[in-house]
């Protein structure tokens, strides 16, 4: 019996019910049998150490053991007026834990107001149920029935999983895929036969994986290789437990969880895009369920300890994903490595860094009515020209001269990923409320999760504020485009087309390449023509962040930027057509 029970010579508030019970056990009528006695001292040998559960079980197993001799009416022993015998009777403070030794000193007991416990309160049981029900509060027996019945959530059927995801299924291009969600591990051992996993980035609701060919000698390009941007998906309402305790737990992992809705709409936009130069080549998408596979635990591990982080929770740990958890497995074109993960080049290279990603837009906008209102350096990827360059290294200008040259220096490719905020028209078409067609609009709302709007500390959190209230207010350095309601009067939503968003993102991306310090490791040799296009270029670029300075821009667009750009002579006609090419594979489908 551990001391913090308090029935070493003090009397515990837990002895208000127990010791009647003991009381009847050491009445001088009925002597407790010595077996007892030594029963109860092995339970009290574990003196000092913290209580368990299993000890308390054992004293309710002995103790139901006894005959109490349950009797309906108990004698009231006489009271003596000789003092010597009423010293000898018992103390009912005593019992069987009471002191041993006679001549031992009973504290007197405190005479004060006490209110009474839970324990005292409860009336004690009656109905057969014995010691067991008299030593167990009511707290206690409470406490021990939650640990015991914990609701864990219901497992659906494979044909609730099925209705629950058949929008995304119905976008799989391979019949054998659109039948219903596939077995993590069973796909994933799949993929081993032919490839080995990495993770590479994180994105806002999704994790991304890279597939690499295991034999380095089986004939594909670096370019045939794959990338699998995988998003969890939240469950069916019926599938969420509905206990506090679980419900708290959920939350937390299902912030990292997509509606099925909304991957749908990415994907559409992954498709209607892949055409358009400056974009990804999308290939497939699966929808599996099941916990986490054995390959990419171990790959998500991988990058934790590289990158000491990870927005994501712990796929090895079963409380984060259950059983029937489902997934959205969206198949790309590897683009290359991501501009947050990559050490910048010199002025050449970020003269083709940018007007990539302008053209991409431009080319976007003209297509599609495409907005990407996300387009951090994470969603911007780069990759040499050249077949199985490292795309980490930033090549210097190219070896033919930069005589005439106004753009491609570098042989860099830029590549746009992630639409999951963006804003698209589709090919097909919808009938308005009053009548006339219009083409189908694939976009997020953003004012369904305004935490976009609070972010700090990076300056890309001030750029999701500067779109909200641009659209809003027309004026981007509103400050209430970060944290007041819309206006009442307001007829603008986020459905709607407005590319000066494309603008603010432009702004950004250039503040960032001028921000960094210049990699000169790759110049080899300087001369006239090479020092006279350097300094060209970086007055043409200090004058482009005022012209894309956010209240002071008159232009619309990322077309209007390249207009302007032909206009000054910055680019030519040549560049802005031919940018792009050969960047999409002549075939589009799925290698897995």
């Amino acid at each position: 019996m551990p001391r913090n029970a308090k029935v070493y010579g003090k009397r515990s508030t837990a002895a208000a019910y127990v010791s009647p019970t003991f009381a009847n056990l050491s009445s001088p009528t009925k002597p407790a049998p010595k077996h007892v006695e030594v029963k109860v001292k092995a339970l009290g040998s574990s003196q000092g150490k913290p209580r368990r559960d299993n000890d308390e079980d054992a004293l309710v197993q002995n103790l139901e053991n006894l005959d109490l001799g349950h009797e309906d009416t108990k004698e009231t022993p006489p009271v003596s007026d000789n003092k010597e015998d009423a010293t000898k009777q018992e103390d009912p403070r005593k019992g069987v834990l009471g002191p041993k030794n006679h001549n031992e000193q009973i504290p007197p007991t405190k005479k004060h107001n006490k209110k009474k416990t839970i324990e005292e309160q409860a009336p004690r049981q009656e109905d057969g149920l014995g010691v067991a029900a008299v030593c167990q509060s009511p707290v206690r027996r409470e406490r021990r029935a939650r640990r015991t019945k914990r609701e864990e959530p219901p497992l659906l059927t494979l044909d609730a999983l099925t209705a629950h995801t058949q929008p995304l299924l119905d976008l799989s291009s391979d019949p054998a895929d659109s039948t219903g969600p596939l077995e993590f591990q069973v796909w994933a051992d799949e993929i081993a036969q032919n490839f080995t996993v990495d993770k590479i980035a994180e994105a806002s609701y999704g994790e991304v994986y890279r597939l690499k060919f295991s034999d380095p000698k089986s004939g594909w390009d670096v370019s045939d290789e794959s990338v699998l941007k995988i998003i969890a998906l939240k469950p069916p309402e019926d599938g969420v437990p509905q206990s506090s305790k679980n419900k708290k737990k959920n939350n937390k992992v299902a912030a990292f969880m997509s509606e099925v809705a909304d991957v749908v709409s990415e994907v559409e936009l992954l498709r209607r895009m892949s055409p358009v130069p400056g974009f990804t080549n999308f290939r497939e998408v699966r929808v599996i369920r099941g916990r986490p596979a054995t390959q990419f635990v171990d790959a998500w591990k991988r990058f934790r300890r590289e990158r000491k982080k990870s927005h994501f929770p712990d796929p090895s740990k079963a409380f984060n994903y259950g059983e029937d958890q489902l997934w959205a497995i969206i198949e790309m074109q590897d683009a290359g490595t991501d501009l947050e993960n990559l050490a910048f080049g010199d002025v050449f290279w970020k003269w083709d860094v940018f007007w990539g990603v302008a053209m991409a837009l431009a080319k976007g906008e003209e297509l599609a009515g495409f907005e990407h209102r996300d387009l951090h350096l994470g969603n911007i990827c780069i990759q040499s020209r050249k077949q199985n360059d490292d795309s980490s290294e930033m090549p210097g200008p190219l070896a033919d001269g930069l005589e005439g040259k106004k753009y491609n220096f570098t042989g860099t490719r830029t590549t746009l990923i992630d639409y999951t905020l963006s804003r698209a028209e589709m090919e097909d078409t919808v009938v308005r409320a009053d009548g006339e067609e219009e083409r189908r609009i694939a976009y997020l709302d953003l004012e369904r999760d305004c935490g976009l709007y609070e972010g700090e500390g990076e300056y890309q959190y001030d750029i999701y504020r500067y779109m909200r209230a641009d659209l809003f207010w027309q004026d981007p350095y509103n400050e209430a485009g970060g944290y007041e309601e819309l206006p009442e009067t307001t007829i603008r939503s986020w459905r709607d087309y407005h590319p000066r968003s494309n603008l603010l993102w432009l702004h950004y991306i250039l503040y960032k390449l001028l921000e960094k310090e210049e990699d000169t490791k790759t110049v080899t040799s300087v001369d006239d023509l090479y020092q006279s296009v350097q300094e060209r270029l970086k007055e043409h670029l200090k004058r482009l962040e005022t012209i894309l300075e956010p209240r002071q821009t008159e232009m619309q667009s990322a077309s209007d930027l390249i207009a302007l750009a032909i206009g000054e002579g910055w680019l030519d006609e040549g560049d802005v057509i031919g940018a792009g090419e050969g960047t999409q594979l002549e075939s589009s489908s799925s290698l897995l």
